[in-house]
């Protein structure tokens, strides 16, 4: 078997593997009550997943956010809290974080709570 062949089979065998963690990922973020996300943290906190709990907290679907398709999550973020979530975020790069903010909800701009705790691995 050449190399090539071996590297090959090697990419094959980890693509199905994290297909295989990305699915169970997902069925227990399902399973789990609120909101299960991971995001990016940039400017946006760009998603990469969130669960569809999403909708019932802000009124819109999780479609919306991910890869900020419509809207960020930092777009439902009160105004008046939105600097404050912004330092805690970057907390999130080196230690375990809670976050708790007002948001915007779709349904007559009514506010919400939002409650995350976060880790980076960055």
């Amino acid at each position: 078997m050449t190399a090539q062949v071996e590297a090959t089979q090697a990419l094959a065998a980890a693509v199905a593997e994290q297909r295989e963690k990305d699915m169970q990922f997902k069925a227990l973020a399902a399973n789990i009550p609120g909101v299960v996300f991971r995001s990016l943290i940039d400017d946006d906190w760009t998603e990469i997943y969130i669960s569809d709990g999403i909708e019932q907290l802000t009124g819109y679907p999780a479609g919306d956010f991910v890869d900020n398709r419509i809207r960020s999550c930092a777009s439902v973020i009160h105004p008046d809290d939105r600097a404050a979530c912004e330092r805690i975020t970057q907390d999130a790069r080196r230690q375990p974080t809670l976050l708790l903010s007002r948001i915007s909800r779709a349904a007559q701009g009514r506010l919400g709570a939002w409650a995350s705790s976060a880790r980076s691995r960055l």
